[in-house]
């Protein structure tokens, strides 16, 4: 797994993020686990073999086969860490100038 992609999922695999199931299995299998944060969703699913992050320039599948990009790149996955990592203040200053 890539530092960006596990930097990403920290950042929004978090408690308070968390979104719960509307529904319970049996046997645990297909249980999908989501977690929203600042437009990101992070899914982990297949007991933990596959997480799925997506956003609305990308979508990454992390699996038994490897990283996948469904949509976008490694370089649109860069740029949603920076947007995602960027200090509040940084982020109201330039909300204030558009």
């Amino acid at each position: 797994m890539s530092t960006v992609l596990k930097q990403i999922i920290a950042f929004v695999k978090q408690e308070p993020y968390y979104v719960p199931r509307a529904y319970q299995t049996i046997g645990g299998m297909w249980t999908v686990d989501t977690w929203q944060r600042a437009g990101v969703s992070v899914k982990v699913m297949d007991e933990g073999y596959t997480t799925v992050v997506e956003a609305p320039q990308v979508r990454v599948i992390d699996g038994v086969r490897g990283i996948e990009f469904e949509k976008g790149s490694e370089e649109q996955l860069q740029q949603l860490w920076e947007q995602l990592s960027e200090p509040e203040e940084k982020k109201a200053v330039r909300f204030r100038k558009m």
